[in-house]
């Protein structure tokens, strides 16, 4: 070898260590700085976040007044044994405070305090401190406590009107809601059940349109947008329901706060009006939609898994729908009449259900008592200044 061809071997094998050095320096620093970034997301979380505003159209349902406060004081007067039970009855109170009911004190203090949540959930923890900030423990059969959905906590808190700087307690430390949005944010992953996590992300980071995750990768409402606009409709949790709710709520919070491109927001509003349509279609006499709702054998893995009695459940679709339709922009048309129909039946449903039935399916009947808030706004104030919001049930409801 020639003195020129060692010399350039030498210079090719010393290029050649600089080289995987730096390899092996930006291997080790880019963990650091996805994580910085991810941490930086944060500080987009709006104070307050956004709140949902439901269709202007008519108040008068054909629905006495008397009917409509007894069935939100049912719902409102049942025992919450679980934390899904909990974060349904809060959620159905919804933002105003006034007028609240001890019992409802009760559920506020566990939803921001470890203990007190402990204490009432019979000696499990559901709230999860992490890494990336407050997270709460998924749902567990054996116990029956925890998060049914990903991110339902947070959506709740959404719901509620919960300022990012609100304090939740655990044990000696204390978290803000804005460490709940972090975990949510860091630890988005696409694979995962979108539609809460939507919900909740779309109510507090507008305007910001974009986050990052704890693996340093991007995401945005447009695709967010595009991914639950994809889904064959009957797909996903309560027979699709929840993914339609996740759509409406981008399209509202977009309205108030941009965050969708054009393209975006027209294929939203495609797939609800198309959802709607089919809702017409399919409404049965007595105002209620069947579980079946759906144009295709899209939902077939849904209905799979739901047993005999559930198959029945038709509440379940026709509770969840009208919370949606509430959300739908003005100039989507809703056919009043069918929405009449539906609340009549969801109303008959609550006041007549029998008290077991009640309990252990208190999920869609507060599903149902919100489209009731939602459809009938001027009633729902009106209950809830109104001095029989004491949630005793008269006798022989």
């Amino acid at each position: 070898m020639t003195t020129r061809g060692f010399r350039t071997t030498i210079f090719v094998c010393l290029l050649g260590m600089v080289a995987a050095s730096v390899l092996v320096t930006v291997c080790v620093l880019v963990p650091s700085g996805n994580a910085n970034r991810a941490r930086s997301c944060v500080t987009n979380v709006r104070p307050l976040p956004l709140a949902l505003s439901a269709r202007l159209g008519r108040e008068d349902w054909g629905i006495p007044a008397a009917r409509l406060y007894l069935a939100w004081r049912v719902l409102l007067s049942q025992p919450t044994r679980t934390w899904s039970d909990m974060l349904h009855s809060l959620r159905l109170w919804g933002r105003v405070r006034s007028g609240i009911s001890k019992q409802h004190e009760t559920m506020m203090e566990a939803l921001l305090d470890a203990s007190q949540a402990k204490k009432q959930l019979g000696g499990v923890v559901v709230h999860r401190p992490s890494r990336y900030g407050l997270e709460f423990e998924p749902w567990n059969q054996i116990a029956r406590q925890g998060e049914i959905h990903p991110n339902q906590t947070l959506a709740v808190m959404a719901e509620l009107g919960l300022e990012r700087d609100r304090l939740i307690q655990f044990q000696k430390a204390s978290y803000t809601v804005q460490d709940v949005v972090h975990a949510a944010v860091t630890n988005f992953i696409w694979e995962d059940e979108l539609e809460w996590t939507t919900i909740s992300l779309a109510l507090y980071l507008p305007p910001a349109g974009c986050w990052v995750d704890k693996y340093g990768r991007v995401s945005d409402f447009d695709r967010l947008c595009t991914t639950l606009c994809s889904k064959p409709l009957g797909t996903g949790s309560c027979f699709g329901t929840h993914t339609l709710y996740a759509i409406a709520t981008l399209l509202a919070a977009d309205k108030q706060e941009p965050v969708l491109s054009p393209a975006s927001q027209s294929l939203a509003r495609q797939r609800l009006a198309q959802a709607i349509e089919q809702l017409a279609q399919v409404q049965r006499a007595d105002g209620h939609w069947p579980i079946r709702w759906y144009p295709t054998s899209a939902g077939s893995e849904a209905l799979a898994a739901v047993s005999a009695e559930d198959a029945t459940y038709d509440l379940v679709v026709t509770g969840h729908s009208l919370e949606w339709l509430a959300l739908v922009p003005e100039d989507i048309r809703v056919n009043d009449t069918m929405i009449e129909r539906a609340l009549l039946y969801v109303v008959s449903c609550i006041i007549e259900a029998p008290p077991a039935r009640l309990q252990s399916r208190y999920c869609p009947y507060t599903h149902a008592g919100n489209a009731l808030k939602l459809w009938c706004p001027l009633a729902w104030q009106q209950f809830q200044r109104s001095p029989a919001v004491s949630h005793e049930i008269p006798s022989g409801k």
